[in-house]
């Protein structure tokens, strides 16, 4: 399963639009002044929020509008906040590529379980897989924290890191221990999470594929 930050953009575009009913575009606004501090807040409101939900059986369209409206809710909540680093604002003025990709950055350090089980299905594409990088390697360990972390020795020695998300082709090597003492292929992305402690964008390696290597 993938998710495609461009995308989730477009869908926090539309939910938001559909949900206000708004059917004229403003000027945008530059929101690359929006504080990481206020992102994070917002994002943590927006997850709290769909948690509260009970997504199951509903449909695609429903569960983006109520998305939309979760991220209205908590934009609205915070409007001082907003206004005083954008200056006056309306919801489509603020809803910008930028700020998409970033909230929807700031929404995976929070609930990342709400993309995965929702939307990641929809972003397959092309596009993404030209994205895509291997590494290969032996497994040497595998780390359960609050993400499954597989860490791969190199050649020469120096170990990987790589994030283990959601079920992906040759999932089997690694739940049932298939791994020991093989070289093996890593196909995976890259994504930037938000860490909220030293508040910068960390790279993360996640795995989308593995195979036995040479």
């Amino acid at each position: 399963m993938k998710l495609k930050l461009f995308t989730l953009y477009l869908l926090f575009f539309g939910s938001i639009l559909s949900a206000q009913e708004i059917l004229k575009t403003n000027k945008t606004i530059d929101t690359s002044v929006l504080s990481n501090d206020l992102m994070d807040k917002m994002a943590e409101e927006t997850c709290e929020c769909v948690k509260k939900l009970d997504f199951s059986g509903m449909p695609q369209n429903q569960i983006e509008m109520n998305l939309g409206m979760c991220i209205l809710q908590s934009i609205s909540s915070n409007k001082i906040e907003v206004e005083n680093q954008l200056g006056a604002f309306s919801i489509t003025s603020i809803m910008t590529e930028e700020f998409g990709e970033k909230m929807g950055l700031q929404m995976l350090s929070f609930c990342s379980d709400f993309f995965i089980n929702n939307f990641a299905d929809e972003y397959m594409n092309e596009q993404y897989f030209s994205e895509l990088s291997v590494e290969l390697g032996k497994i040497k360990s595998i780390e359960k924290k609050q993400f499954n972390t597989v860490n791969l020795q190199m050649y020469d020695g120096s170990i990987l890191k790589f994030i283990w998300l959601w079920d992906f082709e040759g999932s089997e090597i690694l739940t049932k221990n298939q791994f020991k003492n093989k070289w093996i292929n890593i196909i995976y992305s890259t994504i930037e999470l938000y860490d909220p402690e030293i508040k910068k964008y960390i790279p993360y390696r996640v795995i989308e594929g593995m195979s036995f290597g040479e």
